[in-house]
């Protein structure tokens, strides 16, 4: 799986008030954890929205850079949480999880089915597709992008 790019930036101030003027001046809080402690921090709203708009799998591995730290080796993470507005779907809040390249992790990953099956052909039947993620461990620089489902054999 591809790695992209994600610069963030570290804050020091939290709060309501902190996130609605952080809002309103183009970028987004995020929280940067890694099961120790959590760090706080900020994303471009477009930069995250580019990295998961035509994505078809639901886990990503993301390279982190913070913006303005020199010297500072780059991060593996994934995002765990999007939160949107529910009326003006703007973004609102990002939960990134810092992983380890030796480790394995727990993702969704979306099951894509394959082939037409018998019964949709032949008998004018629906596909129904009750599971369209499965729970995958693996190394984050293994993870699938889709699991691909034959299904030309269904009834």
């Amino acid at each position: 799986m591809a790695m992209q790019e994600l610069m963030i930036k570290r804050r020091d101030v939290t709060g309501k008030e902190v996130a609605k003027r952080l809002r309103r001046a183009g970028v987004v809080p995020a929280i940067l954890y890694d099961g120790r402690k959590a760090e706080t921090v900020t994303v471009d709203p477009k930069a995250v929205l580019r990295m998961i708009h035509g994505h078809e799998g639901t886990t990503q591995l993301l390279t982190l850079k913070f913006d303005g730290e020199p010297g500072n080796g780059a991060r593996l993470a994934i995002i765990r949480e999007l939160q949107f507005d529910p009326v003006t779907e703007q973004l609102l809040h990002v939960d990134l999880q810092e992983v380890a390249a030796d480790r394995a992790i727990t993702v969704q990953v979306s099951v894509r089915p394959v082939g037409e099956a018998a019964g949709v052909r032949e008998q004018k039947g629906i596909l129904n597709l009750v599971l369209h993620e499965l729970s995958v461990s693996c190394l984050p620089t293994a993870i699938p992008q889709r699991i691909d489902a034959d299904v030309s054999a269904l009834m």
